[in-house]
């Protein structure tokens, strides 16, 4: 993940921090401030991915939030989209 996100200038504030992405043990969250701007972080997730022979459980990716309006990307089409996600409840 650090390596797919090398250079990477997008970012969002969270608790006053500049932050593109949250980590814990094998999951990640990307954070982003348009929809474009998600799908380019996960093209390079994906093709770093690829680089290593691992694959990305497209059926857990999920689109959390109303934030990013229709019509959505083709390379975001196929991902869930929920209002909240609860994690380690």
């Amino acid at each position: 993940m650090r390596k797919s996100l090398d250079g990477w200038s997008g970012e969002v504030r969270i608790g006053g921090q500049k932050r593109s992405n949250l980590r814990f043990a094998d999951d990640t969250i990307l954070c982003a401030n348009s929809e474009s701007e998600l799908g380019q972080m996960l093209d390079r997730v994906e093709k770093n991915s690829d680089e290593h022979n691992l694959a990305l459980t497209k059926k857990k990716i999920m689109i959390v939030g109303g934030a990013f309006p229709l019509p959505v990307l083709d390379a975001l089409k196929d991902f869930e989209r929920v209002e909240k996600f609860l994690y380690l409840d």
